[in-house]
């Protein structure tokens, strides 16, 4: 191959570069919020049916924690499901970062005898949109 036409093989390289570089530079919004939405994370299942700010509406999650449920079984899914956890508090956070909007997943929760749940409650909140 010649030195011209190498040449010009970096130049359509170049160009291309720039034509690339150009498209995402215009469409720079839609590529952050796809990236965004790739990089979001999910809830936890049990709380995929609370509403924000209504503790009532975390139907799966009460059923599973319900009065007289162990208290160690709560606890193990707020490890696994990775929350800040208070346990002498009974309260335990988890922000979940997801798009277009945070979410803040609120866990409170009482004993009973014998380290049994006595109440338990789960509340989702809005913590930043896009």
């Amino acid at each position: 191959m010649t030195k011209t036409r190498r040449s010009h093989g970096h130049w359509w390289i170049a160009l291309g570069g720039a034509a690339l570089a150009g498209l995402a530079a215009a469409n720079w919004d839609g590529i952050a919020l796809a990236l965004a939405v790739s990089s979001a994370e999910g809830r936890p299942a049990l709380l995929r049916d609370a509403t924000w700010n209504d503790p009532a509406s975390a139907l799966l999650f009460r059923r599973t924690f319900s009065r007289g449920v162990p208290e160690s079984s709560l606890l193990g899914w707020l490890d696994a499901n990775r929350f800040t956890i208070d346990r002498t508090g009974g309260h335990a956070e988890r922000r979940i970062r997801g798009a277009p909007c945070n979410e803040q997943a609120t866990i409170e929760w009482t004993r009973g005898p014998g380290s049994a749940i006595e109440h338990a409650s789960a509340t989702m909140s809005e913590a930043g949109c896009l």
